[in-house]
């Protein structure tokens, strides 16, 4: 599963996630109008990804880069650079997530493995993507409940019943892991608001 077909899946089961803006034109006077059907000033700044339009049976595109815009037109600058990089991948984008605690939630079969940090947006993104070490990992029983803890305290008990609730809430049918480990990306933003930005199918 790809990243837009990750958050579209997440949004259909009402699972907190982002909703991202596709950008589905290269001319940049049509560019521009669809930036201003969605953009609106927000100091932290949009994230750019890129990524294929939304595949169930695609692997997430880990390897494609990113950037974070501040202002309207850098963020069309931006959006023009990434084309001409990515080729045949398309850009989308969002409000950047004001993120300060995150992990990632490894689900296989009756067993469950967080791992999770604390960090800026960019650290955590680093975290995400396998370039810095988990501060806190958990190991689950089934059901998980009971879990084993092990470093320093990132999740607390109250942290636990979200991605619970996560867990109970994935329809592994429809994501096609009866059997294939699934992973789970997750955060806390700066406001306390909880969200979930990324499935894969691990297989």
């Amino acid at each position: 599963m790809n990243k837009l077909a990750s958050i579209y899946f997440l949004q259909g089961l009402g699972l907190p996630t982002i909703f991202p803006h596709i950008i589905t034109t290269h001319d940049e006077r049509a560019l521009r109008a669809e930036v201003d059907s969605f953009y609106f000033d927000y100091e932290p700044g949009w994230v750019l990804r890129c990524g294929e339009l939304p595949k169930k049976d695609s692997r997430t595109e880990r390897w494609l880069p990113w950037d974070v815009a501040r202002g309207k037109e850098e963020l069309i600058r931006k959006v023009i650079e990434l084309q001409r990089e990515i080729g045949r991948y398309f850009v989308f984008c969002h409000p950047v997530q004001e993120m300060v605690r995150g992990g990632i939630m490894l689900i296989e079969g009756d067993k469950v493995v967080v791992e999770a940090a604390r960090g800026e947006p960019r650290e955590l993104s680093a975290f995400y993507r396998g370039s810095r070490s988990p501060e806190q990992q958990i190991l689950f029983n089934p059901g998980m409940m009971h879990p084993k803890r092990y470093g320093s305290e990132v999740l607390a008990p109250s942290d636990l019943l979200e991605l619970r609730n996560v867990e109970r809430t994935l329809d592994w049918s429809d994501i096609g892991a009866i059997s294939d480990p699934v992973s789970v990306e997750f955060s806390w933003l700066k406001d306390g608001r909880f969200y979930v930005h990324d499935l894969s199918v691990v297989n």
